[in-house]
């Protein structure tokens, strides 16, 4: 028996890997369900099966039914340039699965949240543990017996050996620790600790209905806000059927290159200040306060703007803040010179940064790194161009690609890709001139969002890479689960690697270079 996904034939013999079901859900989601004692069988096969190629483990997802537990792992194909979704169910009363982080490295960090939110043993990981939550904790809050005593938890305190520093990092935003074991001034090791940020995201769409828990989308990164409203807004959009306008898709790809080019400027100036340039950091962000306030006379907020809904958005633009966009667009080309100028003509900078933090396009695979740290290895990998949304179809934009890998090359990336956003926004701002329509689907009422009973999945290019929404519905207001993927989250795990043998002087700089939101990776 076989299973066809683009044309390709997957090999699915049920006698060989014990297939349970083979689905396309309504949304489209190609599905396969294994027996757990094949799951492991299975996801090697697919890896490096030469018909699909699954080099690339998105991201794994569980989620509790009446008496057992799914876990889903949504495995992208470069070859096919598609998706596959490989499930099992578990005993809900003793859930445990084989680990598959010897075949996937990045499923570390999801395994042990799933263990951590969950219950779910994986037996083989090394390194199961609790990921999100301090180890006192007791019970699994994501599981439906869950009860919340609402008491603050002491953390304890552990001492270490002089050979460890325990870093809060400045050259993120938000709170990570970073416990680093150092043998004179190289790093032997480096564990990320996160968790200081968990404000159980996932766990608030549990007791809210869609709307209620839209205007918490966009600040699971604050910094790119819209971005995750429109991942959850389109995987909604799917379930329910909703077609959204011509107008509409224009203004949030407007929008949101808008939003990518003022996160690059926090993290350019931030960057800049950690290696000792202090005054581009304000020159920088005076650049940036112009796109906040274009956000502000939008939607009446600098970040946290709650602009997008359900088929349309909020409020219309009118010619009078098209002009001014209008007007940053031509302005701002000579500034990206500037910055530009910064970094290649400053021999401090590129001394600090050039051949520093290496990646290589297998460590970006098996630890699903995406966004500027992938092409900077020379992976074009971008969801507007592998997974067109909205209107990027239509426009004309380059992706940006470096091949040296280093923290030198990320910088560059991401002052192209504010290029190649002007270019977005100028064909965007044009259209919006000179065509009138609706901005809304007037037939949605968002307060009465009943989706269809199926699963959905969104893809989004953020500034930091891959965003994904997957949202579970059974045809109520309020959805079963929400699953969330965020860059960041892979970009921590990857420290460990990305560090080890590295110079304790380099630490920040390479750090810096990832561009790590803790917000979104603790959700």
């Amino acid at each position: 028996m076989t299973f066809i996904i683009q044309g390709k034939k997957l090999d699915t013999e049920e006698n060989k890997f014990q297939i349970i079901n083979k689905e396309t859900t309504k949304c489209g989601i190609e599905k396969i369900t294994v027996n757990r004692t094949c799951l492991k069988k299975y996801l090697s096969h697919l890896k490096n099966s030469a018909e699909f190629d699954a080099n690339i483990l998105l991201s794994v997802m569980a989620t509790e039914n009446q008496d057992n537990i799914e876990i889903d792992y949504n495995l992208f194909s470069e070859k096919l340039n598609t998706n596959i979704i490989v499930s099992v169910i578990l005993d809900g009363n003793n859930p445990v699965c084989d680990s598959v982080v010897d075949l996937y490295k990045s499923a570390n960090y999801e395994e042990r949240e799933i263990y951590d939110l969950f219950g779910v043993y994986f037996e083989g990981n090394k390194d199961l543990k609790r990921l999100l939550l301090p180890e006192s904790t007791v019970g699994n809050p994501l599981r439906n017996d869950y009860i919340c005593d609402n008491k603050f938890q002491k953390i304890p305190v552990k001492n270490f050996s002089n050979t460890i520093l325990n870093i809060e990092s400045p050259c993120i935003h938000g709170l990570m620790k970073l416990s680093v074991k150092i043998n004179n001034e190289t790093i032997k090791s480096a564990e990320p600790v996160i968790g200081y940020c968990h404000k159980g995201i996932e766990k608030m769409a549990e007791a809210r209905n869609y709307l209620q828990y839209l205007p918490i989308t966009d600040k699971i990164d604050y910094l790119s806000g819209l971005f995750y409203q429109e991942a959850y807004c389109s995987a909604i959009e799917k379930l329910c059927d909703i077609e959204v306008t011509q107008r509409t898709q224009y203004i949030r790809v407007m929008l949101m290159e808008l939003n990518r080019i003022s996160s690059h400027l926090k993290w350019l100036g931030q960057y800049l200040d950690n290696l000792g340039s202090i005054a581009p950091k304000l020159l920088i962000n005076k650049d940036r306060e112009v796109i906040l306030n274009i956000f502000s006379r939008i939607s009446g907020q600098k970040n946290i703007s709650n602009y997008y809904t359900f088929g349309g958005v909020k409020y219309d633009i009118d010619n009078s803040i098209l002009n001014q966009i209008g007007d940053f667009v031509s302005i701002f080309p000579q500034k990206v010179k500037e910055y530009q100028n910064m970094i290649t003509k400053n021999p401090i900078f590129i001394a600090r940064t050039k051949n520093i933090g290496i990646i290589t396009k297998n460590q970006t695979r098996t630890y699903s790194l995406s966004g500027a740290n992938i092409r900077a290895t020379g992976i074009s990998t971008d969801i507007r161009k592998i997974k067109p949304y909205l209107v990027y179809d239509n426009i004309e934009f380059d992706i940006p690609t470096d091949t040296d890998s280093d923290c030198y090359s990320r910088c560059l990336i991401r002052i192209r890709e504010m290029i190649e956003s002007l270019k977005i926004i100028r064909q965007c701002n044009r259209f919006l001139i000179k065509t009138s329509g609706e901005y809304k689907n007037s037939n949605v009422n968002p307060i009465q969002i009943h989706p269809n009973e199926d699963m959905a999945v969104s893809y989004v290019e953020s500034p930091r890479g891959i965003v994904s929404c997957t949202v579970i519905s059974d045809g109520t207001d309020k959805p079963i689960r929400v699953k969330w993927r965020t860059p960041s989250y892979y970009s921590i795990q990857f420290l460990s690697e990305i560090l080890k043998n590295k110079n304790i002087t380099d630490m920040h700089t390479i750090i810096g270079s990832l561009d790590i939101i803790t917000s979104e990776a603790d959700r």
